[in-house]
């Protein structure tokens, strides 16, 4: 996402998209199921760094929020995504750090980045496909990429199901992430928590404006998952 904007379509929820499935009979009523007519809109603000939160938005003050389009909300307004809904639920400030088609080795390379820089209050993450690898492919991030923390680049590849990948491999190669971001965590004493996109039981029929994408409940229902999480972290008093 470009830094700084403001865009009313995104990705998989684009107006071409739309207007395909308005004009099925069956699509349609999905979409007016949810809530979602032809005036509907859905503003995609970002910040200076190209994430899906208001300009004012701070790290250093809020839990930090890491994943794919699930996170950051394709095809939902700000406020039916669950990282805006957990903040509501804990009356804490999210920072939304979520991006579009990225991979658990996008999560690692922005925690390593934003947390020890903003030290955030704690982190979560919905952790992506396990198939989606990030690969860079031009010279000059050779020195620093660690410190690089983009929302958008085309001098990066993030790309699904590479030649090499097998079930394995991407455990393992999802774990390592999994386990890298709670060590940054735990270096500065904060609580990280996590959930992958593939164990998220979709609530039938619950779709976002793309059709493709969970819709408002199952991002509750990711909320309270996350709030429980951290609960259970916390000391008992």
């Amino acid at each position: 996402m470009t830094p700084n904007n403001i865009i009313y379509w995104e990705g998989f929820d684009s107006v071409k998209t739309f207007n395909k499935h308005w004009d099925t009979k069956l699509n349609r009523s999905k979409l007016v199921k949810n809530g979602y007519f032809l005036d509907t809109i859905i503003e995609y603000r970002t910040d200076h760094y190209g994430f899906r939160n208001q300009p004012w938005s701070t790290i250093s003050n809020s839990m930090l929020a890491l994943g794919c389009s699930f996170t950051f909300g394709t095809g939902l307004d700000i406020a039916d995504t669950w990282v805006y809904r957990l903040g509501n639920k804990l009356g804490k400030s999210m920072y939304n750090a979520g991006i579009p088609g990225s991979s658990n080795d996008t999560a690692f390379r922005l925690a390593n980045y934003l947390i020890p820089k903003y030290k955030p209050k704690a982190v979560f993450l919905l952790s992506p496909f396990k198939e989606r690898y990030e690969f860079y492919h031009n010279e000059s991030l050779n020195k620093g990429f660690y410190d690089y923390a983009a929302a958008k680049d085309n001098r990066i590849w993030i790309i699904d199901n590479v030649e090499l990948s097998n079930e394995l491999h991407d455990t393992l190669n999802t774990k390592k992430n999994i386990l890298a971001i709670k060590c940054l965590c735990d270096e500065i004493n904060i609580p990280f928590n996590y959930i992958s996109v593939e164990d998220v039981i979709p609530v039938r029929g619950d779709r976002a404006r793309d059709l493709e994408h969970w819709g408002r409940e199952t991002q509750d229902n990711v909320a309270d998952e996350m709030k429980n999480l951290l609960l259970d972290f916390l000391p008992k008093r």
